[in-house]
């Protein structure tokens, strides 16, 4: 991303890195102008950050975002819904990856399938599981931003299901 935006080392010479508790305590007292979470929505994190400092989300978006989530099929391009926090009056965009459940690939081919077929079969009560998960469709299972090749069994659920 640094390159897409033109960075230079020296636009990037105050980054630090470090515990998530200290940058916690400097973005409080007001020595640390930024925060880069990775977390899924909603996050206690960001509520404590909101609540605790007066943070405000930023979105995060533009070309680069794009070229990225484009160059690396296991970002994709999210919006954190309005309301999602406090004080959160208007969505904000941002990109994240998605989750994946991953398993060892001797699993029994049944097993996965059942499991796979199990989700598929009540897919709303499984979205409804967390927030995070309300925007997922069922083809995004099969698909999406995949980190790993799937499971053969998990294969011939999302065939069985017509996603594959």
């Amino acid at each position: 991303m640094a390159a897409a935006e033109g960075w230079s080392d020296a636009d990037r010479a105050n980054l630090a890195e470090g515990s998530l508790d200290q940058a916690f305590q400097d973005f409080c007292a007001g020595t640390l102008d930024t925060l880069v979470l990775v977390v899924g929505h909603p996050s206690s994190i960001t509520s404590d950050a909101i609540l605790r400092c007066g943070a405000v989300l930023l979105p995060v978006a533009g070309a680069a975002i794009d070229a990225l989530v484009e160059e690396n099929p296991y970002f994709r391009n999210v919006t954190i819904a309005a309301g999602t926090y406090p004080g959160q009056d208007d969505a904000v965009e941002s990109f994240g990856v998605g989750a994946t459940l991953v398993t060892r690939a001797d699993v029994s081919d049944d097993l996965v399938a059942d499991l796979v077929s199990a989700v598929l079969e009540d897919f709303d009560s499984f979205a409804g599981i967390h927030p995070a998960l309300s925007g997922l469709t069922p083809s995004e299972l099969a698909s999406a931003g995949l980190s790993a090749p799937l499971h053969p069994g998990a294969e011939r659920a999302y065939e069985k299901g017509g996603l594959k």
